[in-house]
């Protein structure tokens, strides 16, 4: 509830230990926030533990499966009575706004939100190093702007909370416009994406880079619309020089060869302790990838067994792209990626086609989209396959729905081209443009009471 994310002004549940390797955490006891930011020490574990919000079963370790793949057509859910029927009704758009997984969404993003609100409202003028508060004011900037951009892209206007706030002030606690929104979240990343390093010592690795943050500034202006703005992002990527692809796509996705080249961003795991996490899209009783995805590949494309569902033990699966043993805790270690090169050149080959279709095969558009292709063992797209500036947008989206699959990507890619109704339309499946948002949770509203302020979405 919205009591429960005004807390953090008292109360900061942060993590110990610092290791250079930052999933290694462990929590601790509820920590006074006001004796507790004096050192170096205790602003590396307060920033940790923001980034292990990420890792929190109700994001990117368990349940963004159902927000944004089983929502997608990339997914399915056919059980009804599984969950209390709440996945199914998110596969379905039954979603009521008692829905726990929408709810628990929805408080671990603020929780993420709180975490890095408290560390900028303290580390200016602290006593240490300044070099390394800079960086760190510029991960919790990057990760705040990361938080708030899945606040808005599934739930519409939200509070726009910068700063700790007192029990008292959550009177005036409003939804605040998208357009707001937006500005907060492009403010946090291009300020994090002018004080982070290109690159960290390989202990370090997964903490937000240069390249991390203009990456996502770039999805947050495309998702804008703000086309020149995202190319100019995408062209920092991409001249820095950190990234490439790999040779195979398979190798990207080798649990023995995490935090690859490929790999701009991704949230780390660890099995066998504290930082473990469940088996993505596990498969017991109920397949959660939807045929029309596996459908959509061509037989010979290597990246079609990366989305099928391989066995782990006995009757547990997981698509190939996930896989990995499992420790004597049951978990596994999977790292799960957030920005993906593959993803930073299809970003750039649709900029480039938004700005001017340029009928050559040798142009940067057609070279990024191929080099996508042809790494999946498929023959590259020609002019005369792609005669336009549509042609070649629609070919764009194909291949980020077959190279970004199971990857959190579909649903927000559906409605940001606009998509979204119509690729369900022809799935036999009408869905209002009101659905495109979830409800806000209906322990918020019973918490604010007020219609005006805080009113609940439409159709909901």
């Amino acid at each position: 509830m919205m009591k429960n994310i005004i807390k953090l002004l008292f109360i900061v549940v942060f993590a110990s230990g610092c290791s250079n390797d930052f999933i290694e955490l462990t929590p601790f006891a509820d920590a006074n926030a006001v004796d507790f930011f004096k050192t170096a020490n205790d602003f590396e574990v307060a920033v940790n533990a923001a980034y292990d919000v990420l890792q929190d079963g109700r994001l990117y370790g368990s349940r963004f499966e159902f927000l944004l793949e089983v929502r997608s057509d990339n997914g399915k859910f056919d059980d009804p009575a599984s969950d209390v029927g709440q996945p199914f009704n998110i596969d379905k758009f039954q979603v009521v706004p008692s829905n726990t997984i929408v709810e628990g969404a929805y408080d671990a993003l603020y929780q993420g939100i709180g975490r890095c609100n408290a560390i900028l409202g303290r580390i200016d003028g602290a006593d240490i190093n300044q070099g390394f508060a800079e960086r760190v004011k510029g991960e919790a900037q990057f990760l705040r702007g990361l938080y708030y951009f899945h606040l808005v892209q599934l739930f519409g206007d939200a509070p726009l909370i910068t700063t700790e706030i007192s029990v008292s002030e959550v009177d005036n606690v409003k939804r605040d416009p998208v357009s707001e929104i937006y500005n907060q979240i492009e403010a946090d990343l291009v300020a994090a994406s002018n004080v982070l390093p290109l690159t960290y010592p390989p202990s370090e690795a997964g903490r937000a880079t240069l390249g991390a943050a203009s990456g996502i500034l770039a999805k947050v202006y495309l998702t804008q619309n703000k086309i020149g703005l995202a190319k100019a992002e995408l062209e920092k990527v991409i001249n820095s020089n950190v990234y490439s692809l790999l040779p195979s796509i398979a190798s990207v996705f080798s649990p023995s060869n995490e935090m690859n080249a490929e790999i701009v961003f991704a949230v780390r795991s660890a099995k066998g302790g504290d930082e473990g996490r469940s088996l993505a899209f596990d498969y017991t009783q109920n397949p959660t990838i939807a045929d029309d995805l596996v459908n959509a590949y061509d037989p010979i494309d290597e990246r079609l067994p990366l989305v099928q569902y391989v066995v782990v033990s006995g009757s547990r699966r997981v698509p190939q792209k996930y896989f990995d043993t499992l420790s004597v805790l049951n978990d596994v270690g999977t790292d799960i990626p957030v920005l993906r090169y593959a993803d930073v050149l299809l970003m750039y080959a649709e900029v480039l086609n938004e700005e001017d279709y340029v009928a050559s095969d040798d142009s940067t558009a057609f070279q990024n989209l191929n080099a996508i292709r042809e790494r999946a063992g498929l023959l590259p797209y020609t002019t005369a396959e792609l005669v336009n500036q549509v042609t070649f947008r629609d070919a764009v989206l194909k291949e980020r729905r077959l190279e970004l699959a199971l990857e959190f990507h579909r649903w927000y890619d559906l409605k940001r081209t606009g998509t979204a109704i119509s690729t369900f339309a022809a799935l036999g499946v009408d869905i209002q443009e009101c659905k495109l948002i979830y409800p806000i949770p209906q322990d918020e509203l019973d918490v604010v009471q007020d219609p005006t302020r805080f009113p609940q979405n439409d159709c909901y």
